[in-house]
């Protein structure tokens, strides 16, 4: 799955069961507004944004049998990205983006630390949600 908040959350299925999109994303958004001191209208219009973002991967996927074309995810990022520029200030937005660079530095350093810790055995590729994460911070770096 697509990392929805840049490095901030990822809404990758984990071993608690199936995902609940929704409430994810509010759960994002609440978090997002404590540490961007978000308003009401931004909370609403962002949470909007990822509701979109998320209907739209999974229309798209649906029409090329799961698949999505690189083409496609960038711009579709990108235009997420935008979305989400437009809606906070320049302070929000440079948080936001160091809280990204922050979310990424400690999920590949916690895939090191893991990697680490399975001596003896053969390094394994990132989780699903790690390179999600990585693959993102790819396609940030390419704009």
């Amino acid at each position: 799955m697509i990392t929805c908040f840049g490095a901030t959350l990822s809404f990758a299925q984990d071993t608690r069961g199936p995902l609940d999109l929704p409430t994810e994303i509010q759960k994002a958004v609440d978090t997002m507004s404590q540490e961007l001191d978000l308003n009401d209208q931004q909370k609403t219009d962002l949470n909007q944004i990822y509701t979109d973002f998320f209907s739209d991967l999974e229309e798209e996927a649906s029409n090329n049998d799961g698949n999505i074309d690189d083409a496609t995810l960038i711009r579709m990022n990108n235009e997420r990205k935008a979305k989400v520029r437009s809606v906070m200030t320049d302070e929000q937005y440079g948080k936001f983006t160091k809280m990204k660079e922050e979310k990424i530095e400690q999920l590949q350093d916690q895939y090191l630390k893991d990697m680490e810790n399975q001596e003896g055995m053969e390094q394994e590729n990132p989780t699903e949600q790690e390179q999600d994460m990585m693959e993102e911070e790819e396609m940030d770096d390419q704009e």
